[in-house]
């Protein structure tokens, strides 16, 4: 039951990627497809293949995943997340091993995917930057949550 409602409800994104170095793009955005249906199939690869131009991957989509960059494989990583349609996606530090720019595109195409789907982000990072463009923040301390509201302060220009 846990394993079906974490399968199908929730997507997650890491860090670090977590993709299958060895494994193209395409074939990593497929895993979660392949794991629920146990075989391959024309709709899991359209699935897949429309998960890959939703990240902006399509032209790239048959590159070995060892052969991307960094932004593009946490791309690839969120188009793994939303394969099985889930309603939230918990995302740790999503755009913590990036660069400036790559974390920007990424942060952005989590919003476009929330607006255009409806899907909830639930995010965790340390990057206060990124926490200020969030719709809501929840300040954790020593793994207690702070006063209610207290995070809306983090949102207040430096």
């Amino acid at each position: 039951m846990v394993t079906h409602l974490r399968g199908h409800t929730i997507g997650f994104v890491f860090q670090d990627h977590h993709l299958i170095s060895a494994f193209t793009a395409l074939e990593n955005v497929m895993m979660p497809l392949l794991a629920d249906r146990g075989f391959p199939g024309p709709e899991i690869t359209a699935r897949a293949l429309d998960l890959m131009a939703q990240v902006e991957l399509e032209k790239v989509s048959g590159n070995l995943a060892m052969n991307m960059s960094g932004g593009q494989q946490q791309r690839v990583a969120i188009a793994r997340a939303l394969a099985m349609n889930p309603d939230l996606v918990l995302a740790d530090e999503p755009t913590g091993n990036l660069d400036t720019k790559s974390a920007d595109s990424v942060f952005e195409l989590m919003r476009k995917v929330n607006r255009e789907s409806g899907t909830t982000f639930l995010m965790v990072t340390h990057n206060l930057d990124l926490a200020r463009r969030c719709d809501r923040i929840i300040d954790v301390v020593d793994g207690r949550i702070t006063a209610p509201g207290s995070g809306e302060a983090a949102r207040a220009p430096s």
